[in-house]
């Protein structure tokens, strides 16, 4: 039995929460249709896509601390 591919997760940040939020809607939405189609199609190179998203609240002081995510691979 062969083991499923891992994922590729793609981080961003976007503004979930705060004064932006409302903004970020149609930008959440259109990645959301997006990867579910490129995964419905079998993925990049095999592998499912996933979204690590993180809320940056609309605020530049917590985009600037949040260049690592968790589990994150990037120096």
């Amino acid at each position: 039995m062969t083991a499923a591919p891992a994922p590729l997760r793609i981080g961003y940040c976007l503004s979930l929460t705060g004064s932006l939020a409302d903004n970020s809607r149609s930008a959440r939405l259109a990645h959301e249709i997006w990867r579910e189609d490129v995964n419905g199609r079998g993925g990049p190179l095999g592998r499912p896509v996933e979204f690590v998203r993180h809320d940056d609240q609309g605020n530049a002081d917590v985009v600037s601390g949040s260049t690592r995510f968790p589990g994150s691979t990037s120096g």
